[in-house]
Protein backbone atom coordinates (compact mmCIF):
# COMPACT_ATOMS: atom_id res chain seq x y z
CA UNK A 1 0.00 0.00 0.00
CA UNK A 2 1.15 3.23 -1.24
CA UNK A 3 1.84 5.93 1.68
CA UNK A 4 1.79 9.29 1.53
CA UNK A 5 3.46 12.09 3.20
CA UNK A 6 2.53 11.80 7.07
CA UNK A 7 1.17 8.57 6.58
CA UNK A 8 1.24 5.97 9.26
CA UNK A 9 1.72 2.06 8.25
CA UNK A 10 1.61 -0.19 11.62
CA UNK A 11 2.65 -3.60 11.58
CA UNK A 12 0.97 -6.25 14.28
CA UNK A 13 2.95 -8.82 15.85
CA UNK A 14 2.81 -12.34 15.19
CA UNK A 15 4.96 -14.46 17.80
CA UNK A 16 5.56 -12.04 21.00
CA UNK A 17 8.68 -13.51 22.25
CA UNK A 18 8.56 -13.58 26.49
CA UNK A 19 11.45 -14.59 27.72
CA UNK A 20 13.04 -11.55 26.68
CA UNK A 21 13.70 -8.99 28.80
CA UNK A 22 12.70 -4.80 27.82
CA UNK A 23 14.23 -2.22 29.05
CA UNK A 24 12.27 0.09 30.46
CA UNK A 25 13.00 3.81 30.17
CA UNK A 26 10.71 5.69 32.15
CA UNK A 27 11.57 9.78 32.47
CA UNK A 28 12.75 9.67 35.90
CA UNK A 29 15.00 7.38 35.55
CA UNK A 30 16.92 8.53 32.71
CA UNK A 31 16.57 12.15 34.42
CA UNK A 32 18.90 10.21 36.78
CA UNK A 33 21.06 9.77 34.96
CA UNK A 34 21.35 12.62 33.24
CA UNK A 35 20.46 11.51 30.32
CA UNK A 36 17.69 14.12 29.40
CA UNK A 37 19.23 17.07 31.24
CA UNK A 38 16.56 19.67 31.94
CA UNK A 39 13.58 18.04 31.68
CA UNK A 40 13.08 18.03 35.45
CA UNK A 41 12.01 21.49 35.19
CA UNK A 42 9.37 20.32 32.46
CA UNK A 43 7.92 16.53 33.40
CA UNK A 44 5.05 18.05 35.52
CA UNK A 45 4.08 20.78 32.78
CA UNK A 46 4.39 18.13 29.78
CA UNK A 47 1.74 15.72 32.11
CA UNK A 48 -0.83 18.94 32.92
CA UNK A 49 -0.77 20.86 29.29
CA UNK A 50 -1.35 18.04 26.87
CA UNK A 51 -4.40 19.83 25.78
CA UNK A 52 -6.82 17.35 27.45
CA UNK A 53 -4.74 14.40 26.43
CA UNK A 54 -4.63 12.58 29.84
CA UNK A 55 -2.35 10.02 29.31
CA UNK A 56 1.51 10.57 31.14
CA UNK A 57 4.15 10.82 29.03
CA UNK A 58 7.21 8.90 30.64
CA UNK A 59 8.37 6.50 27.83
CA UNK A 60 11.78 7.62 26.10
CA UNK A 61 11.59 5.89 22.51
CA UNK A 62 14.96 5.60 20.20
CA UNK A 63 13.45 6.40 16.59
CA UNK A 64 15.38 5.64 13.17
CA UNK A 65 15.07 7.74 10.71
CA UNK A 66 16.41 6.91 7.08
CA UNK A 67 16.72 9.10 4.03
CA UNK A 68 16.98 7.52 0.80
CA UNK A 69 19.03 9.60 -1.65
CA UNK A 70 17.85 8.32 -5.07
CA UNK A 71 19.59 8.79 -8.39
CA UNK A 72 17.76 10.66 -11.01
CA UNK A 73 17.83 7.01 -13.45
CA UNK A 74 16.74 5.75 -9.90
CA UNK A 75 13.61 7.30 -9.23
CA UNK A 76 12.47 7.42 -13.02
CA UNK A 77 12.83 3.73 -12.81
CA UNK A 78 11.19 3.30 -9.45
CA UNK A 79 8.00 5.73 -10.64
CA UNK A 80 7.57 3.12 -14.04
CA UNK A 81 8.04 -0.28 -11.66
CA UNK A 82 5.22 1.17 -8.66
CA UNK A 83 2.75 2.33 -11.95
CA UNK A 84 3.36 -0.59 -14.27
CA UNK A 85 0.21 -1.71 -13.62
CA UNK A 86 -1.68 1.32 -14.85
CA UNK A 87 -2.64 2.59 -18.10
CA UNK A 88 -0.40 6.21 -18.75
CA UNK A 89 -3.97 6.99 -20.34
CA UNK A 90 -6.30 6.80 -17.26
CA UNK A 91 -3.67 6.91 -14.30
CA UNK A 92 -0.29 9.70 -15.03
CA UNK A 93 2.37 8.21 -13.72
CA UNK A 94 3.25 9.76 -10.85
CA UNK A 95 7.16 10.77 -9.84
CA UNK A 96 8.60 9.03 -7.12
CA UNK A 97 10.73 11.79 -4.97
CA UNK A 98 14.44 11.72 -5.60
CA UNK A 99 14.59 12.17 -1.33
CA UNK A 100 12.55 10.04 0.41
CA UNK A 101 12.51 10.13 4.52
CA UNK A 102 10.74 7.88 6.90
CA UNK A 103 11.08 7.30 10.48
CA UNK A 104 11.02 3.71 12.09
CA UNK A 105 9.84 2.01 15.30
CA UNK A 106 9.89 -1.57 16.86
CA UNK A 107 8.76 -2.81 19.79
CA UNK A 108 11.20 -4.28 21.54
CA UNK A 109 9.44 -7.26 23.08
CA UNK A 110 8.50 -8.38 19.20
CA UNK A 111 10.42 -6.32 16.29
CA UNK A 112 7.17 -7.89 14.48
CA UNK A 113 5.03 -4.79 15.61
CA UNK A 114 6.39 -1.87 14.41
CA UNK A 115 5.72 1.73 13.02
CA UNK A 116 6.85 3.94 10.10
CA UNK A 117 6.21 7.84 9.34
CA UNK A 118 6.76 9.18 6.56
CA UNK A 119 8.35 12.73 6.90
CA UNK A 120 10.47 15.31 4.92
CA UNK A 121 12.68 16.63 7.78
CA UNK A 122 16.44 16.78 6.84
CA UNK A 123 19.41 16.36 8.87
CA UNK A 124 19.72 19.46 10.46
CA UNK A 125 16.09 19.59 11.48
CA UNK A 126 16.43 16.35 13.02
CA UNK A 127 19.71 17.48 15.04
CA UNK A 128 17.33 19.42 16.69
CA UNK A 129 15.67 16.45 18.68
CA UNK A 130 17.19 15.71 21.71
CA UNK A 131 19.14 12.19 21.33
CA UNK A 132 19.73 12.98 17.74
CA UNK A 133 22.71 10.92 16.44
CA UNK A 134 24.50 10.60 12.63
CA UNK A 135 24.68 6.81 12.23
CA UNK A 136 26.40 7.46 8.67
CA UNK A 137 25.80 6.89 5.21
CA UNK A 138 25.24 3.19 3.65
CA UNK A 139 25.58 2.01 0.21
CA UNK A 140 22.58 -1.14 0.19
CA UNK A 141 22.28 -3.16 -3.25
CA UNK A 142 19.01 -2.59 -4.93
CA UNK A 143 19.17 -6.50 -5.18
CA UNK A 144 17.95 -6.24 -1.39
CA UNK A 145 14.86 -3.70 -1.97
CA UNK A 146 13.36 -3.70 -5.17
CA UNK A 147 11.27 -0.68 -4.30
CA UNK A 148 12.95 2.09 -1.95
CA UNK A 149 9.89 4.09 -1.37
CA UNK A 150 7.98 1.27 -0.28
CA UNK A 151 10.35 -1.86 1.53
CA UNK A 152 13.29 0.24 3.38
CA UNK A 153 11.01 -0.57 6.20
CA UNK A 154 10.79 -4.54 5.64
CA UNK A 155 14.14 -4.91 4.83
CA UNK A 156 15.60 -2.90 7.78
CA UNK A 157 12.68 -5.04 9.49
CA UNK A 158 14.14 -8.15 8.57
CA UNK A 159 17.21 -7.41 10.29
CA UNK A 160 15.72 -6.24 13.26
CA UNK A 161 13.62 -9.34 13.68
CA UNK A 162 17.28 -11.59 13.45
CA UNK A 163 18.95 -9.71 15.25
CA UNK A 164 16.15 -9.87 18.40
CA UNK A 165 16.30 -13.39 18.15
CA UNK A 166 20.03 -13.49 19.39
CA UNK A 167 19.51 -10.91 21.85
CA UNK A 168 19.85 -12.26 25.69
CA UNK A 169 18.20 -8.69 26.90
CA UNK A 170 16.21 -6.68 24.40
CA UNK A 171 16.16 -2.91 24.06
CA UNK A 172 15.49 -0.24 21.42
CA UNK A 173 18.81 0.64 21.59
CA UNK A 174 20.41 -2.89 20.69
CA UNK A 175 18.52 -3.29 17.92
CA UNK A 176 19.30 -0.33 16.27
CA UNK A 177 22.91 -0.71 17.47
CA UNK A 178 22.43 -4.21 16.02
CA UNK A 179 20.81 -3.05 12.64
CA UNK A 180 23.92 -0.30 12.25
CA UNK A 181 26.74 -3.18 12.44
CA UNK A 182 24.77 -5.30 9.76
CA UNK A 183 24.80 -2.95 7.62
CA UNK A 184 28.51 -2.23 7.97
CA UNK A 185 28.95 -5.46 7.07
CA UNK A 186 27.49 -5.67 3.80
CA UNK A 187 29.76 -6.62 1.14
CA UNK A 188 30.46 -4.26 -1.49
CA UNK A 189 29.49 -4.35 -5.22
CA UNK A 190 29.69 -3.21 -8.28
CA UNK A 191 26.08 -3.89 -8.68
CA UNK A 192 23.13 -0.83 -8.60
CA UNK A 193 23.09 0.45 -5.02
CA UNK A 194 21.35 2.98 -3.43
CA UNK A 195 22.92 5.63 -0.62
CA UNK A 196 20.87 5.64 2.70
CA UNK A 197 21.96 8.01 5.17
CA UNK A 198 20.60 6.93 8.95
CA UNK A 199 20.25 8.70 11.95
CA UNK A 200 18.55 7.88 15.36
CA UNK A 201 16.45 10.45 17.92
CA UNK A 202 14.47 10.29 21.13
CA UNK A 203 10.53 10.58 21.39
CA UNK A 204 8.93 10.62 24.45
CA UNK A 205 5.30 9.07 24.55
CA UNK A 206 2.96 7.11 26.87
CA UNK A 207 2.57 3.93 25.50
CA UNK A 208 5.34 1.37 26.67
CA UNK A 209 6.14 -0.64 23.96
CA UNK A 210 5.10 0.82 20.45
CA UNK A 211 5.75 4.49 19.44
CA UNK A 212 2.34 5.44 20.31
CA UNK A 213 -1.19 3.59 20.32
CA UNK A 214 -4.33 4.11 17.93
CA UNK A 215 -4.66 4.47 14.29
CA UNK A 216 -3.41 8.30 14.24
CA UNK A 217 -1.48 10.07 16.77
CA UNK A 218 -0.32 13.98 17.22
CA UNK A 219 3.13 15.19 17.88
CA UNK A 220 4.67 18.24 20.22
CA UNK A 221 7.81 19.76 20.97
CA UNK A 222 8.94 21.17 24.50
CA UNK A 223 11.88 22.79 25.63
CA UNK A 224 12.11 23.59 29.15
CA UNK A 225 15.00 25.97 28.95
CA UNK A 226 13.09 27.94 26.01
CA UNK A 227 13.40 31.81 26.27
CA UNK A 228 10.47 32.77 24.68
CA UNK A 229 8.36 29.47 24.02
CA UNK A 230 8.63 26.56 25.70
CA UNK A 231 6.36 24.30 24.19
CA UNK A 232 4.52 24.11 21.14
CA UNK A 233 0.58 22.89 20.51
CA UNK A 234 -0.20 19.24 19.23
CA UNK A 235 0.33 19.51 15.57
CA UNK A 236 -0.85 17.07 12.92
CA UNK A 237 2.74 15.83 11.91
CA UNK A 238 6.47 15.89 12.69
CA UNK A 239 7.34 17.44 10.98
CA UNK A 240 5.42 20.79 11.71
CA UNK A 241 6.44 19.79 15.68
CA UNK A 242 9.86 20.27 14.40
CA UNK A 243 9.82 23.26 12.23
CA UNK A 244 8.15 25.17 14.77
CA UNK A 245 10.00 24.17 17.85
CA UNK A 246 13.32 24.71 15.39
CA UNK A 247 12.02 28.30 14.40
CA UNK A 248 11.09 28.90 18.16
CA UNK A 249 13.84 27.68 20.51
CA UNK A 250 16.69 26.37 17.96
CA UNK A 251 17.63 23.28 19.79
CA UNK A 252 17.45 20.73 22.34
CA UNK A 253 13.89 20.10 21.67
CA UNK A 254 11.65 17.34 23.45
CA UNK A 255 9.41 15.51 20.86
CA UNK A 256 6.20 14.10 22.19
CA UNK A 257 4.13 11.86 20.10
CA UNK A 258 0.16 10.83 21.19
CA UNK A 259 -1.77 8.10 19.69
CA UNK A 260 -5.42 8.52 19.12
CA UNK A 261 -8.24 8.03 16.90
CA UNK A 262 -8.27 10.19 13.73
CA UNK A 263 -11.82 11.69 15.10
CA UNK A 264 -10.02 12.72 18.16
CA UNK A 265 -6.28 13.91 16.02
CA UNK A 266 -9.05 16.39 14.31
CA UNK A 267 -10.71 18.15 17.55
CA UNK A 268 -6.71 18.01 19.42
CA UNK A 269 -5.58 19.79 16.30
CA UNK A 270 -8.49 22.44 16.05
CA UNK A 271 -7.93 23.37 19.39
CA UNK A 272 -4.23 24.12 19.41
CA UNK A 273 -5.08 26.16 16.32
CA UNK A 274 -7.23 28.42 17.98
CA UNK A 275 -5.26 28.30 21.02
CA UNK A 276 -2.18 29.99 18.86
CA UNK A 277 -4.81 32.28 17.14
CA UNK A 278 -5.56 33.33 20.54
CA UNK A 279 -1.97 33.91 21.88
CA UNK A 280 -0.56 35.69 18.95
CA UNK A 281 -3.59 37.84 18.88
CA UNK A 282 -2.51 38.66 22.72
CA UNK A 283 0.70 39.28 21.85
CA UNK A 284 0.38 41.63 19.04
CA UNK A 285 -2.70 43.75 20.65
CA UNK A 286 -1.95 42.99 24.49
CA UNK A 287 -4.76 41.94 25.37
CA UNK A 288 -7.02 38.00 26.00
CA UNK A 289 -8.92 37.87 22.42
Amino acid sequence: MELKKGDIQQQSPTNVKTESSVVETPIERLMGQGVLEGLQEDISTMNKNTDNLSDTFLYVHTVLATRIELTEDQARLQSLNSDSHKTESTNPIKLVPRIQSLLHHWDCTNPQNSVTVHTTLNPEDLSCVGGFHDHGAFNIPLSFIDHPNYNIHQFLSSLARDIWKNLSRSSEHAIIDGIINRLTKITPTTSPRIFVKLYSISVIGSSKNILFDGPSCVWKWVNPKGIHRKAGCWEATADKAVVDGEFSTRKNLKLLVHGLTPESKEQIIRQGEKTTKQKIRKSLLGFDA
